[in-house]
C-alpha cells in the first residue's frame, strides 16, 4: 500500500443510507456495512492506521473542522 491508511469515525445520523451488520466469509464476527455512498459530512474524525510486521498503531483522532476556519 502506498497511500496512508486511515480509520474514519462517522456520525451515523448523517449517513443517509442503511447500515447492516453482516458476517464475512470465514468468520462468525459481524461487521457494519454501509449500503450507499459515504457523505463527507458524516465523517467526524480521522485516525491514522499504521500496520507493520510487529504492531498495529492507531493514531489519535483528528477532528474535521467544518466551519471553514
Amino acid at each position: 500500500v502506498t497511500e496512508p491508511l486511515v480509520i474514519l469515525e462517522v456520525n451515523r445520523d448523517e449517513l443517509g443510507a442503511p447500515i447492516r451488520l453482516e458476517t464475512v466469509l470465514g468468520s462468525e464476527e459481524r461487521f457494519p456495512h454501509l449500503y450507499g455512498p459515504l457523505p463527507t459530512r458524516a465523517v467526524a474524525f480521522i485516525r491514522t492506521l499504521e500496520i507493520t510486521e510487529d504492531a498495529i498503531r492507531v493514531g489519535d483522532p483528528e477532528h474535521l473542522d467544518r466551519t471553514g476556519g
